[in-house]
């Protein structure tokens, strides 16, 4: 089978094989580094095809990924595996950044050189494509160890980042009005909403994705407290005290069940310095006579 002009082309050969030679864009990945760089692989929904240094190889490759949900794989043909006019490092990664982060950066006009935060960013796909984007991008998360590997993928990607670990169970350890702008993806805490608005600045924006309630029929997670009812993300954030610019909920055949909102911190009105008065004399001060 022919792929697609534009179908990913993931090289799963060691570095100094790659740099010799590869597909035009294909991106790079050696297959001996899938389990500590997961995160680097393509989204599950995809359709890629895979180069290794055989067609065995690849066959093998392409065996590991339904166990990781990803089903859309395939060796390459032979005039992809054969392919090797590129030469250096890669120019395309395999990795995603959420569809809805990728829709409201096409849409929104942040300042330049905004600050932003993402909230429970785990592996840092997020943080990446902001920073990509331009922006001053950090993400918090529990633990340590998905930080590392948030690290990885932004060094693989060259953009610039900061991690902080936190507990945003508990508080988040920046000063109110820190950032133009909040994100977070696939992460629920209901108490939350309040203290991200206090985060952001007068006019900052809230980009949130989570998961509804229908993803109970497809897998994780199916407790309650992680599902969203329908329409329960927008009214949590209004009652945060946003203004909600666009909500959405799909669910496409086979999952996963999504929400997800646009909102804004109102701006603040203008301070008032006084009142205007009209100019006064003396005549406008005299005191009738009885």
């Amino acid at each position: 089978m022919t792929p697609a002009p534009d179908e990913l082309v993931l090289d799963a050969r060691d570095r100094a094989a790659f740099l010799r030679g590869h597909a035009p864009g294909a991106a790079h990945l050696p297959v001996a580094e899938w389990n500590v760089r997961a995160a680097e692989l393509p989204p599950r929904e995809d359709v890629f095809i895979v180069v290794a240094g055989n067609d065995a190889a690849a066959t093998a490759a392409v065996s590991r990924l339904p166990a990781r949900g990803s089903t859309g794989a395939r060796p390459a043909p032979p005039n992809v595996a054969a392919d090797r006019r590129e030469t250096g490092p890669p120019r395309r990664v395999a990795w995603r950044p959420p569809a809805w982060l990728t829709a409201c950066l096409d849409t929104a006009a942040l300042p330049a050189g905004a600050r932003a935060l993402d909230v429970a960013c785990g592996s840092g796909r997020a943080v990446a494509a902001l920073a990509a984007h331009g922006l001053a991008a950090t993400g918090v998360d529990l633990l340590p160890d998905a930080l590392e590997r948030a690290r990885g993928l932004s060094a693989a990607a060259g953009v610039a980042t900061t991690f902080v670990v936190a507990d945003t169970e508990r508080s988040l350890p920046f000063r109110p009005g820190s950032f133009h702008l909040v994100t977070g993806f696939r992460y629920l805490n209901r108490g939350l909403f309040g203290a991200l608005f206090a985060l952001l600045t007068p006019g900052g924006e809230l980009w949130w994705e989570t998961f509804g309630a229908a993803q109970a029929r497809f897998g994780h997670p199916r407790r309650a407290a992680f599902l969203l009812a329908p329409g329960e993300l927008a009214a949590l954030c209004l009652a945060a005290g946003f203004t909600v610019l666009t909500a959405t909920e799909t669910c496409p055949p086979g999952g996963p069940a999504l929400s997800a909102v646009r909102a804004v911190r109102p701006p603040e009105p203008p301070l008032r310095t006084g009142t205007f008065a009209p100019r006064l004399s003396a005549q406008d001060f005299r005191i009738p006579r009885s």
